[in-house]
């Protein structure tokens, strides 16, 4: 049991770091430190109009690619095939990142949903294209909520079998 919480403890440290570059790297990725400058975009002329929407278009794959980059680090952790206490940190540690790149894609899909109300009160022709948008930011969403929900089932199913193995070797 010493070793499970010094285990988790020790992963709670490095998802902090891991979930703290991530979102350091995927927020300058995706700009999503300059927000504020992409909503005036959108309040400009037409041409701002269809800059934003490239631009939101660009963010959409920056996020789907890191995401997939993710995945396979997911992978590439299992395939190492860890034991006991490791597969526990990492399954943690997947769900920490993953519930990092779900935060930012809500805010992304926030900001994306804003702008197609916008479209759609100004009657903006692209109006169609922004929505096409949020449908892509709802389907990553729905994609991470699935992975998240897997890394918990994990991380549950590597705690009882912990406990199990525990009590086997108390004799109990």
């Amino acid at each position: 049991e010493k070793d499970m919480n010094k285990a988790e403890k020790e992963v709670s440290e490095a998802s902090k770091v891991v979930t703290s570059d991530a979102n350091s790297g995927l927020v300058q990725a995706l700009g999503l430190a300059q927000d504020s400058e992409a909503a005036r975009e959108v309040d400009d002329d037409s041409a701002s109009h269809r800059k934003a929407l490239k631009e939101a278009a660009r963010r959409v794959a920056v996020f789907d690619e890191e995401l997939s980059k993710q995945r396979a680090a997911v992978m590439r952790r299992r395939a190492a095939n860890p034991s006991g206490a490791l597969v526990l940190g990492h399954v943690l540690l997947d769900g920490e990142v993953l519930k990092a790149l779900a935060a930012e894609c809500a805010k992304a899909e926030a900001a994306c949903q804003a702008a197609a109300e916008e479209a759609t009160a100004k009657n903006d022709g692209e109006a169609e294209q922004w929505k096409d948008l949020l449908k892509l930011w709802g389907m990553l969403q729905k994609e991470l909520t699935e992975d998240i929900e897997q890394a918990e089932a994990e991380a549950k199913a590597c705690r009882a079998q912990e406990a199990s193995e525990a009590l086997a070797a108390a004799g109990l």
